[in-house]
């Protein structure tokens, strides 16, 4: 708007759909940054910014993220304004909400439990960078998520899927500095399609299927709210609860002998490294595939993989952290009609990879990497994505002689191939296959968790044992 001389913030808003209000804010920060002059007739900095940005549309979107009273983090959900539902509310005699549903003409009350938050401080206004990571990680579980509503035929597994958002965002601003209490209204159950299930379950707030995370911060809060651990018992009993601790107990010696299986096979020296308790979840899933046998569920074989992924982002997290290379997408960028060939770009990373040693050309998944996600990447020295990482670490390899990568490309020339045969299996862990079965098998489960501790143990020069 600014380059073709609209600058009033009425004419922007109206032309963008946005609050005039909005606008202005935007118009601000863009004076701060010195982008545009105080006429709003964009500087040469900002003209050069422009010339470097993609030709890609961004949408512009309004929703929330949500903040827990209790931690202060943010969810890893974030809903559009459009989508965000709301639910009519009665009073009982004690003053608890209770749920109108159903229909006007015939609805019904639910009960519900209220839980409240103790004296807690003011929160603190989110960050845009962690409001950018929210929307990737709701993203993620979207495609990732067990619930029914994600199984849709062709489109399973796209962001678009989501009931709440499919926004993946890379900019933010603020419209409202102050928060707005709420309450996120779910539900917990027992299932009834197997008489032999006890455990329990909570369903995410924001329809993404059951929530294991909202389970364990249930259970970590019930030695602090008798009224939570009541209503519980009212579900679940007195018996079942002790069946609960019986499990939480087979699960910690699990955690044990997992910690003493990764430290084993790929020695101390493992401990000390960022992600080592990433390995410890993945090795833990990995044994609970092997113990049940038969019996497994299927989303433990899922499980394990994910946990392999996170591996995987944590290794690669751990290189762009130690070796930071914002300016390593320029590579990339040298022309402004260059980066939009994709010859060009693999020529530019076959050309590095081949440099060091590694096995060329580079297998299509990495090949395709697209120049927007390695910016992304190099410049925050975030795992956004993974191929992503792998890349941007790959290139980084190339200009830095100490570069982990490069020492690895001379004892393992085939690494890069082994990278993006794992990374593969990992990414397809949630699919689902046209019949509605998961694509993961326990084959897949031990393939991908040795692939990793072999990949592990190359990248760092670690001792491996089977």
């Amino acid at each position: 708007m600014c380059r073709i001389g609209i600058v009033n913030r009425e004419k922007v808003g109206g032309r963008l759909h946005l609050h005039p209000d909005l606008v202005a804010k935007i118009m601000l920060e863009l004076q701060m940054k010195a982008l545009v002059d105080s006429h709003g007739i964009p500087t040469q900095k900002g003209l050069d910014l422009l010339a470097h940005e993609t030709i890609e549309d961004h949408k512009t979107v309004v929703g929330y993220v949500f903040q827990d009273p209790w931690s202060g983090q943010l969810w890893p959900r974030f809903v559009e304004q459009s989508k965000l539902d709301s639910v009519n509310l009665q009073y009982g005699e004690k003053g608890f909400p209770i749920l109108v549903l159903g229909t006007k003409g015939k609805p019904y009350l639910q009960p519900t439990y209220m839980h409240l938050p103790k004296a807690l401080g003011p929160p603190q206004t989110p960050e845009a960078a962690e409001i950018v990571t929210v929307t990737r990680r709701h993203n993620r579980a979207a495609r990732y998520s067990d619930a029914d509503e994600n199984m849709r035929g062709e489109n399973d597994g796209e962001e678009d899927s989501t009931p709440i958002s499919s926004s993946c965002l890379d900019r933010v601003s603020m419209v409202e500095d102050k928060p707005t209490p709420c309450f996120l209204n779910t539900y917990i159950y027992l299932p009834q399609a197997e008489m032999d299930v006890w455990d329990w379950y909570a369903c995410d707030p924001f329809g993404l299927g059951v929530s294991a995370r909202l389970k364990k911060r249930i259970e970590e809060q019930l030695p602090d709210y008798p009224g939570l651990r009541t209503t519980l018992d009212r579900l679940v009993g007195e018996k079942n609860r002790d069946r609960l601790e019986d499990q939480r107990k087979w699960h910690r010696e699990i955690e044990v002998d997992a910690r003493a299986k990764a430290i084993s096979r790929l020695g101390a020296t493992l401990e000390q490294l960022p992600f080592f308790e990433v390995v410890v979840e993945m090795e833990c899933c990995r044994q609970e595939v092997e113990l049940l046998d038969e019996s497994c569920p299927k989303h433990k074989f899922r499980d394990t993989l994910n946990a392999a992924r996170r591996v995987l982002e944590g290794v690669f997290g751990h290189m762009l952290a130690m070796f930071p290379d914002e300016q390593v997408w320029r590579a990339l960028y040298k022309d402004e009609k260059n980066w939009q060939h994709a010859e060009y770009v693999k020529k530019v990373y076959n050309s590095s990879a081949s440099s060091m040693g590694f096995v060329t050309p580079l297998p299509a998944s990495l090949a395709v990497a697209k120049p927007s996600d390695i910016k992304a990447v190099s410049s925050s020295g975030k795992v956004w994505k993974l191929r992503a990482a792998i890349v941007v670490s790959m290139l980084s390899a190339a200009r830095v002689d100490s570069h982990p990568l490069r020492s690895a490309a001379k004892r393992c020339p085939d690494l890069l191939e082994r990278l993006a045969s794992i990374t593969d299996v990992v990414n397809d862990a949630a699919h689902f296959g046209q019949s509605g079965q998961l694509t993961t098998s326990r084959a897949k489960i031990q393939v991908g968790v040795d692939s990793v501790y072999q990949i592990i143990r190359d990248i760092y020069e670690l001792p491996l044992t089977q």
